[in-house]
């Protein structure tokens, strides 16, 4: 019979584990431009146009709008690179239908100090979270004292996009690093859990009980 109170506790272990492991993207790997990590200064002809992101990091289950490789400096949280709305103004962020997530956070800036408004939406298009960074909110009242870096998390059911936007609404302005998302596993009910333990140790009890008679 000592082979039940493992049976039950594998059981139990596996009824509450609470969440998967988390995702971090600190935009690292991103070539620097479009044309690659190589590129010529910028001279009166043409600059050098910064990586669009879209779908690279798409196996892990996000892309991107609006966003391209930045190094801008003082706004890295971990390296020297994130992403700036460089191909808004704004920028999105999208996860696929199997990565969707209930917590998302990282770091966000704002090259012009101004506030971001941050906002996030299920499959349907419904707002289901928003926040707002501190900064320039237009007038005094609105207003609250800017800082480099900081930290923005948002916890809600099945999160398909995340939409960040400057008050200015100019390009260039939103910066964001070190990207993590999860999302918790799905815990049976109480009562399919019963059920589930009792069908698997009446047998095994029944079993071990003819067995010791015989």
């Amino acid at each position: 019979m000592k082979i039940l109170p493992l049976i039950i506790a594998s059981l139990l272990s596996f009824m509450f584990v609470p969440l998967t492991a988390a995702t971090t993207i600190n935009f690292e790997e991103l070539p620097r431009f479009a044309a690659g990590d190589e590129c010529p200064p910028a001279s009166g002809e043409y600059e050098c146009e910064p990586y669009e992101v879209e779908g690279f990091y798409s196996g892990l289950g996000v892309s991107f709008v609006g966003a391209g490789t930045a190094g801008l400096s003082g706004l890295a949280t971990s390296g020297a690179k994130g992403i700036s709305d460089v191909y808004g103004p704004s920028m999105a962020i999208l996860f696929d239908d199997n990565a969707r997530p209930d917590y998302v956070s990282f770091f966000v800036s704002a090259l012009l100090k101004d506030v971001v408004f941050i906002s996030a939406h299920n499959d349907s298009g419904q707002l289901i979270a928003e926040t707002e960074s501190k900064g320039w909110g237009g007038t005094e009242e609105t207003s609250t004292p800017y800082s480099n870096r900081q930290f923005v998390e948002i916890l809600a059911d099945d999160i398909k996009s995340i939409h960040l936007g400057g008050l200015y609404s100019r390009r260039g302005d939103v910066f964001v690093d070190d990207l993590t998302f999860k999302k918790s596993k799905p815990v049976p009910e109480p009562a399919s859990c019963l059920m589930l333990l009792t069908a698997l140790v009446i047998p095994f009890c029944r079993r071990m009980a003819l067995a010791e008679r015989s």
